[in-house]
């Protein structure tokens, strides 16, 4: 079986052809629905690099289907994401660093600041 597994970092997608799945509850051991979504832009878009995105430093793998994911399919990437570089020089900096937003028991408030990113810098 597998185990804890180091996730990288500071890594740099392609220009074009990415798709970006964001775990943001610092989860080490994502929920089997999202490894499904996951998995489901992988087969049906060979394409594209498909990105899941943790919070958590680590991935549990102990029961290996990260390691199986990412044999199966290698367009399929994990990578950790640094929230501090994230929200920088944006509008959500100061929101962000308050830590008000961790007390929120919302995942929609959550998903939603983080789909709003890209348009942060526009």
């Amino acid at each position: 079986m597998g185990g804890v597994v180091g996730v990288g970092s500071d890594v740099l997608p392609r220009m074009n052809d990415n798709v970006f799945l964001l775990e943001t509850a610092c989860n080490t051991h994502p929920r089997y629905r999202d490894w499904c979504a996951a998995e489901s832009w992988a087969r049906h878009n060979p394409g594209l690099d498909v990105w899941y995105l943790f919070t958590s430093l680590i991935a549990d793998d102990s029961d290996n289907l990260l390691t199986l994911l990412l044999h199966q399919y290698p367009n399929l990437k994990v990578a950790t994401v640094d929230l501090d570089k994230i929200f920088q020089d944006t509008p959500l900096e100061s929101f962000f660093k308050s830590d008000i937003w961790r007390a929120s028991d919302s995942k929609i408030f959550m998903e939603t600041v983080y789909t709003l990113r890209p348009l942060l810098n526009s």
